[in-house]
């Protein structure tokens, strides 16, 4: 009986495909996707299922006050970036792509914010 860990690392060939997948999507949005004026997508990390028919496009926007509206853009653009890395990648078919949003900056501000507030309510009461 074969034990498979659900937890498991990925192999090094998605881990392979993961990075030639967000070089690719990065290139796509670059060069060939138009997003909301003065809004820019960077995308961060991509993570595939095991089966590599799904992946996450991990992406944070700037500004933040952008967030929904370049989502929402990003996904009217899956089906031409499936072209697109069908045309630019040697994969036998392109997982399906879900977008999602890394608030992880928008987090540490607001972590910061929350700190110094902290320290404002500490030196008023010295």
């Amino acid at each position: 009986m074969k034990i498979v860990k659900s937890n498991s690392a990925p192999s090094h060939r998605t881990e392979q495909l993961n990075e030639e997948l967000r070089h690719q999507i990065s290139e796509f949005l670059a060069r060939e996707a138009e997003l909301p004026t003065n809004s820019l997508a960077t995308v961060l990390k991509v993570i595939t299922t095991p089966n590599l028919q799904e992946a996450k496009v991990i992406v944070s926007v700037i500004p933040a006050n952008q967030t929904g509206t370049v989502l929402h853009a990003l996904t009217r653009l899956t089906h031409e970036l499936a072209r697109y890395l069908r045309k630019n990648m040697t994969v036998h078919s392109v997982p399906h792509m879900t977008w999602v949003v890394d608030n992880g900056e928008e987090n540490v501000d607001r972590l910061e914010q929350l700190i110094s507030a902290g320290l404002d309510k500490d030196q008023d009461k010295e």
